[in-house]
Parts: C-alpha cells; sequence; structure tokens
C-alpha cells in the first residue's frame, strides 16, 4: 500500500515538472512570472478582490487588466501598491503617456485598470478593487461565472492562483458546485472551506482562467438578474469543455460528488482531463526541486532547454544526416525535453496533445513499415487492417493488443469502433505510452545521457546546466546534450531534405523510415513534400499510401482520434467532474462568461 501511494506521489510530482520544463519561449524580454488572486465574498453581495502581479519588465511604460462589467455593476476601491507602497490615482489615465509620466501612478481607461511599470526590473503590483452585484442571480440559483485572467495577454503568466472565500461561511460541495475552464490546472473545494484554483503550466495565448461556481438561491444580495436558469448557464461553459452536459446531475448528493473509486486518481491524472497530454506517469525527481527559486530555474531551464523550434533556429544551417537514436520509441523522453508544449497551439480544446500525437501517429506508421498493418479505404473513413503479422516486439505488445481487440473478423479497425473501445479502455493506452517513456528513459541512462541523480555542488562551482537540471524532470548530461542537438540538427536535415541530397527512385524505402521520425517531431507533411521535390512518385510508392486513395493526414486523423478518445474516456470513468465535484479544469469551453475581456499585461 505504502508503495502504490509512494508511486502515485511520484507521478503527480513528475507531471507538474513536466509542465515546467516545457514553458515556451516568450517574443519579449518581459515576464510574469506569477498571478495570485484573493476574492472576498462579502455579505453584501459586493467581491473584494486582490491580486499580485510578480513581474520582471524591461520594456513598456504600463501594466493593464481588462475588466468588462455589467450596466449594474460598479468599480469601486480600486487601489494600486508597487512593491507595497501605494501608488497615486490619476482621473484621466492616458494610454499613450510615457514611462516617467505613468510612474507610480494608476486609473483606468474604459474598461481597463492601468498602472505605470515605474521601475524595470523584479516587482510586485498589487492591485485591489471592489465589484458590486458580483453574485448573478439567475432563474434557478444563484451564479458566479467570472474570467478572472483573460486570455491573449502579452506576456502570459507563467503560474496563476485564485482563492476564493466567503463571509457567509465555508464553501463546499454540499451547497456549492464548481467548474474550472480555460486552463491547466485544478480548481477544488478545500479543506478549510475555501475554493482554491491552480494552474499547473504556464499560460499560452489562449488560455484563461474562468470559474463557474453555483451557489444556493437567494444566499447574496444583488441586483445582477438574469432571465436564463444555471443549467443554461452550465451548457453554454461546456460547449468545447472536456465536461460532458449529459453527465452533468444537478441534484447529485455531497456523498456522490466526493465518491471515489478504490483507485482514486492523481493529480497528474486529473491533469490529463484538463487537456495535458503528457506520455505516462514514469519519471525522475531530480535532486534540489523543493524551495529551488522558480525565477531563477525557469530562466535556466528556457536557456539550456528551449523548445524545438527556437533551437533549430540557433543551429539553423547545420545538420546531422545519420539517425541520432536507434528507434524512434528510444528517443520518447528526448523528443519531451524538447516538444513545445505550449497551450496557444500545443493542445487542442478536446484534450488531445502535439507531443502524444506525433508518437501515436509515428507509432501507426511503424507498424505500417514493418507489415504488421496496412491503412485501406473504408465507407466513410481510411480505416487500418490488421495483416496477420504477430511477432510484435514487447514494446509495442500493449498498443497491438489494442488493435487486435477492435478488429473485425477480417482484420479491419474501424475509427468509430476504435473511439467506443480506447474511451472505455483508456488506461490500456496509457500503459503503452508508460512502456515507451520506460524503455527510453533507460536506454537514455544506460548511455550516459541522462543523470540517474544529480550531485550537490557549491553555488560558485555550479554551470548553467547545474542550475537548469536542478529543477529538471530529466537532467541531460554534457553528452545528452550532444544527443539532443544532434536531434535538432537531425530534424534541420529533414526539413531541408530537397536542398541537400540527390536521391532516386531506389531511396524509397529509406525514406519510408525517416517518415517515422518525421512523424514523431511533428513534420511529416513538410518532410513528405521534400521527398516529393527529389521524387514526385514518392507518395505512389510509399508503404504508407501506395496507389490506395489516402494521404499522410489520414494517419494524423486517428491518432487524432485516439488521443482524444483517452481523453474523454477518462471523464466518462469520473463523471462527478461534470457534476460540479472540483477537481480538474478543462482547457477548452468557458463562453459566455463575465467581466473578462481579452489582452492585459504589458505594453
Amino acid at each position: 500500500m505504502v508503495g502504490k501511494l509512494l508511486r502515485k506521489f511520484g507521478r503527480v510530482v513528475v507531471v507538474f515538472l513536466l509542465f515546467i520544463i516545457f514553458i515556451p519561449t516568450i517574443g519579449s524580454a518581459n515576464e510574469i512570472s506569477n498571478v495570485s488572486v484573493d476574492v472576498q465574498l462579502q455579505s453584501s453581495g459586493t467581491a473584494h478582490i486582490v491580486e499580485k502581479w510578480q513581474a520582471d519588465l524591461d520594456e513598456g511604460s504600463e501594466l493593464y487588466k481588462p475588466l468588462t462589467l455589467e450596466s449594474n455593476q460598479t468599480i469601486e476601491n480600486y487601489e494600486v501598491k508597487i512593491n507595497g507602497q501605494e501608488m497615486t490615482e490619476v482621473a484621466n489615465w492616458d494610454i499613450d503617456g510615457d514611462f516617467d509620466e505613468k510612474a507610480y501612478q494608476y486609473g483606468q481607461h474604459e474598461n481597463e485598470l492601468n498602472w505605470g511599470i515605474s521601475e524595470y526590473g523584479e516587482n510586485t503590483y498589487e492591485i485591489s478593487y471592489d465589484i458590486t452585484n458580483f453574485i448573478a442571480q439567475t432563474s434557478t440559483y444563484q451564479m458566479i461565472y467570472w474570467e478572472f485572467i483573460t486570455d491573449e495577454m502579452e506576456p502570459s503568466p507563467e503560474n496563476v492562483t485564485l482563492t476564493i472565500h466567503s463571509d457567509k461561511g465555508e464553501l463546499t460541495p454540499q451547497d456549492y458546485r464548481l467548474w474550472g475552464v480555460g486552463y491547466q490546472g485544478t480548481a477544488e473545494f478545500t479543506s478549510d472551506g475555501q475554493i482554491l484554483a491552480q494552474s499547473s503550466e504556464p499560460f499560452g495565448s489562449s488560455s484563461h482562467l474562468t470559474l463557474l461556481i453555483r451557489l444556493p438561491d437567494g444566499q447574496f444580495p444583488t441586483q445582477f438578474q438574469l432571465d436564463k436558469s444555471f443549467d443554461d448557464y452550465v451548457k453554454e461553459a461546456f460547449e468545447g469543455s472536456h465536461y460532458s452536459f449529459d453527465d452533468y446531475d444537478p441534484d447529485a448528493t455531497q456523498e456522490e460528488l466526493t465518491n471515489v473509486s478504490e483507485d482514486p486518481m492523481s493529480t497528474g491524472e486529473k491533469l490529463l482531463i484538463g487537456g495535458i497530454g503528457t506520455i505516462g506517469g514514469i519519471g525522475l525527481i531530480s535532486a534540489g526541486v523543493v524551495g529551488y527559486n522558480y525565477r531563477k530555474a525557469y530562466k535556466q531551464r528556457k536557456k539550456v532547454y528551449p523548445i524545438l523550434e527556437e533551437r533549430s533556429k540557433q543551429l539553423s544551417g547545420e545538420y546531422y544526416r545519420e539517425l541520432p537514436y536507434p528507434s524512434f520509441e528510444l528517443g520518447c523522453i528526448l523528443l519531451l525535453t524538447l516538444d513545445d508544449h505550449n497551450t496557444s497551439h500545443g493542445y487542442s480544446e478536446d484534450g488531445s496533445s502535439e507531443i502524444t500525437e506525433n508518437i501515436l501517429t509515428a507509432t501507426i506508421l511503424w507498424f505500417v513499415f514493418n507489415e504488421y498493418l496496412v491503412m485501406v479505404p473504408g465507407e466513410k473513413h481510411q480505416e487500418l487492417q490488421l495483416t496477420g503479422k504477430t511477432d510484435v516486439p514487447e514494446t509495442f505488445s500493449r498498443f497491438y493488443k489494442i488493435l487486435e481487440a477492435v478488429s473485425d473478423n477480417d482484420g479491419i479497425i474501424k475509427q468509430k469502433r476504435l473511439k467506443k473501445y480506447i474511451e472505455r479502455h483508456y488506461q490500456k493506452l496509457e500503459s503503452y505510452l508508460d512502456d515507451l517513456e520506460a524503455e527510453s528513459q533507460m536506454w537514455m541512462f544506460n548511455h550516459q545521457y541522462l543523470f540517474k541523480q544529480l550531485q550537490a555542488k557549491k553555488k560558485s562551482e555550479e554551470s548553467d546546466l547545474d542550475r537548469a537540471n536542478s529543477s529538471s524532470v530529466f537532467p541531460l548530461t554534457e553528452e545528452g546534450l550532444v544527443l539532443r542537438d544532434n536531434l535538432v540538427r537531425f530534424y534541420n536535415y529533414l526539413l531541408d531534405y530537397s536542398l541537400l541530397n540527390e536521391r532516386s527512385a531506389s531511396e524509397v524505402y529509406i525514406w519510408d523510415e525517416l517518415m517515422i521520425f518525421a512523424a514523431s517531431l511533428g513534420i511529416l507533411d513538410e518532410v513528405e513534400k521534400e521527398f516529393t521535390k527529389l521524387y514526385p512518385q514518392y507518395r505512389q510508392e510509399s508503404i504508407f499510401i501506395n496507389n490506395r486513395g489516402m494521404t499522410f493526414t489520414d494517419y494524423y486523423i486517428i491518432s487524432h482520434l485516439m488521443d482524444q478518445s483517452r481523453a474523454t474516456g477518462y471523464l466518462k470513468a469520473h463523471p462527478n467532474l461534470s457534476s460540479g465535484s472540483g477537481g480538474s479544469a478543462s482547457f477548452g469551453g468557458g463562453g459566455g462568461s463575465f467581466g473578462g475581456g481579452t489582452g492585459g499585461g504589458v505594453r
């Protein structure tokens, strides 16, 4: 029992750290490392809100927050501090004023709260304000449906925490319901009667933090009256989210909401439904994580572990013409350290993940290349078909068993059946991805590309790599960095293939093998175009196409269906999430909320 709990705890920490590693490169030097929001629901129906923005800025003249109110709502008691020092309010805020004119001053411009940067460098800005009639009264219940952090902030915050508490007493699932949408993370009822929402990875441009909360009818005095029922807003919020209105039970008891199975979901598993499709749960917890300064660690990681596209630009014109590792499955961890887990384009609203889809696409291509599978035309879609070859290597056995279970008497694997099977048995696909990661990690360890344990050093002796690795899940050795850069050079080589090679039709078999690696790197379509430039008949002669009326896009469609079904299956296995028990947030959804807007940050 203890071992099982430790394993689950390890998964939680690993998944959390994974999110920290894959922080996207921000265009400017400005950074907002943390935004914390504290909301006090007062007995009068007014919300007293305090936000603290921790920022490191060297460009722009002001910070601002869009705030759109309803006609019966007002902003009162607006104040701003910098590092605890009160700033001066001005009546008419001029957004075109220069840095000095805005320094140590704050004000409002139309639907914005504005304040001067005042000092470049690291500072903490505290804004506080009251919103009257914050609680909405629907025709059935009272409601908070508020966008606390807007999308398209520039720069997007790296970490967000939101706490809500009430003068009326504790907030519990006995009387309240809760959903978080628009971000990767959680929204939960705490043991001391508060609501706590936390992000689990940095915000991207499309991230926003919106909460939908059901309150007892008539709990607070309010003039914010709505004609629609609360369930109408639930349905609106669920559109594009992981939550299912069909699973929503407005009459579920507290016992039903808080009931968990014998194998309760871990935080990492919850976050899977929040749109984070990380590969598996086996990982390495590096020494020195606890207590390490987040900002310094972030800067070092960003410097040493840039995203794939960024490192490709840094190594522009450099190429590696051989495979950097023996097989794509042995490079999964290396791919994880390079992949851009940016919520603005790394994740779809249905919960699917770019990195997972890339690995699944490469897996399907591997099966076709090794003649375990073929793709054949179906009535509505292209379908996979087993060839009857069964000597599958152990690494791929779990994946093959999924295909085998879904196939009919002719070996056909119809997409509709595949979708339903994975939704019911999503853990089997997770187990396959776990196997890939475990094998990859062991290979990296055995070849000294990955540290098993970091050695403590004096700060004066630490290199940039030491500082970056001290808070990395997969700390690479110097040899590992060379391998990483060879993979990037190989990536460059595939993208510029037609410029660097004079190849003939006899190379089609080799090109097909390279396409497996291209798929794992997320550049399948681009590399196909490179091969076709050299040999226009490539698509017709490739084992993956071979005049069967399909394209490489058809492989992506199936991998997307599998990953989407995995997330959907988990949610269906835990319907209390849709009923408002609190738990994981959904990256998608949140339409029709109040209070927010678009933009904010620095200008």
